[in-house]
């Protein structure tokens, strides 16, 4: 089984939705910095949805720029 985690700041503010049959989910946009040992910086983006109360902690308490760790 593979495990990711990392950490970034949100590119945009999370969009709480609900699914078909009512269930809270919410979608967000994350930006990771990488650092090399030259000195050089690369960026990488992921798009991320979250589901149930983790995706109404998100909408309530974060907003662009929030800086969030992420697993999965």
């Amino acid at each position: 089984m593979n495990l990711f985690i990392t950490t970034g700041r949100l590119t945009k503010d999370p969009e709480l939705m609900e699914s078909k049959d009512g269930k809270p989910y919410c979608r967000f946009g994350l930006a990771v910095k990488r650092t090399f040992s030259r000195g050089d910086n690369n960026v990488d983006f992921f798009d991320c949805t979250a589901f149930s109360s983790t995706a109404e902690l998100i909408a309530k308490y974060c907003k662009k720029g929030s800086q969030v760790a992420l697993q999965g």
